[in-house]
């Protein structure tokens, strides 16, 4: 088999992979999406038209999504956080947001396996990891979108204190 076919067919597999652990929709960009060892599956879907676009984080299951958040004109408030979180000898590209006391983020780390943590007040109440199957992140959005905050590179003090102001 050259090597030509080969790439095409291991594409093939992952875009199908992904397919599968998404809760996105055809029309949607999956910035992070990937099935938890619960079963259940994350996802953070972006739509960037000009004028309705929006980003929406989705988890449950293709049959019953528990949970969303939104971002778009209709709601200015809510927004989306991105930043690489740097530790001693690893790094996590994370998207957050906070739904009244609670932060949901969604991190992808160079080394490990990508998944989801809950926090409340700050403390953390739930950690799920994605399976074998999905990476974590899967696209990222190829323009600046006005409900995603960029944070940049930090270390985990300058993230925690800007986790404490919001």
């Amino acid at each position: 088999m050259s090597r030509a076919i080969l790439v095409a067919c291991i594409s093939s597999v992952s875009l199908a992979q992904a397919a599968e652990s998404t809760l996105c929709t055809a029309n949607e960009i999956p910035i992070f999406s990937c099935k938890l060892k619960n079963m259940k599956t994350v996802s953070i879907c972006a739509y960037p038209h000009a004028g309705r676009g929006y980003v929406d984080y989705r988890f449950g299951t293709k049959s019953k999504v528990e949970l969303t958040y939104s971002a778009n004109a209709n709601f200015p408030g809510q927004k989306f956080h991105r930043g690489e979180v740097t530790y001693a000898n690893n790094s996590d590209e994370m998207i957050w947001f906070t739904n009244g006391k609670y932060r949901y983020s969604v991190y992808s780390p160079i080394r490990g396996g990508p998944g989801l943590t809950v926090s409340l007040h700050g403390e953390f109440i739930s950690r799920l990891e994605c399976d074998d199957s999905g990476r974590g992140a899967t696209e990222a959005l190829s323009t600046a979108s006005p409900f995603i905050v960029e944070h940049g590179t930090g270390d985990l003090t300058t993230f925690e204190k800007l986790w404490g102001d919001q």
